[in-house]
């Protein structure tokens, strides 16, 4: 089986919370894997009405609950609205935002991104022998669609070199 997010997800009963900002784009790439998806969001005044028009379109239901509203009951997740009524889910996605912290990577001569996020190699190296990327704080330079905004490129060729 392939490696994508939102697989496993194929055909279930799904839900993306956060901030519309971030669980917005979420909700959107998930609709690929399932008909029966919800946006729950905190905060109603987030949503404008494009936005509101685009998931409509797009066939995702909307749910307004607070942040602590999710319950799991060992087999599925139940979430409370604000306005009464509850609604129950295979999975939740959280799409809340973060926040690259890459600038101890970068002073010590690492590139990244305008996001912030270090240019590294299929290992996850960076530009700096023996400073690797952990987590999703790396971008492997092949993504062709974020070349043109790195600061800069990996200085030297790492293809072919083992790790030891």
């Amino acid at each position: 089986m392939p490696y994508l997010r939102g697989y496993e997800a194929i055909e279930k009963r799904v839900a993306v919370i956060g901030p519309v900002e971030h669980a917005m784009k979420k909700a959107l790439f998930m609709r690929t894997f399932t008909q029966d998806l919800t946006l729950l969001i905190t905060d109603p005044s987030e949503l404008s009405r494009d936005k509101l028009t685009k998931l409509k379109g797009a066939g995702i239901k909307i749910g307004v609950c607070r942040s602590n509203a999710v319950c799991d009951t060992g087999r599925e997740a139940v979430v409370e609205l604000i306005y009464g009524g509850m609604l129950w889910f295979d999975t939740i996605y959280a799409a809340m935002g973060s926040t690259t912290r890459s600038r101890l990577a970068v002073e010590l001569g690492a590139c990244c991104d305008k996001a912030g996020n270090l240019v590294v190699d299929s290992r996850q190296r960076t530009a700096v022998t023996g400073l690797y990327a952990a987590g999703h704080v790396g971008i492997n330079a092949r993504h062709r669609h974020l070349q043109h905004s790195c600061a800069c490129r990996l200085q030297r060729p790492l293809r072919g070199r083992m790790l030891r």
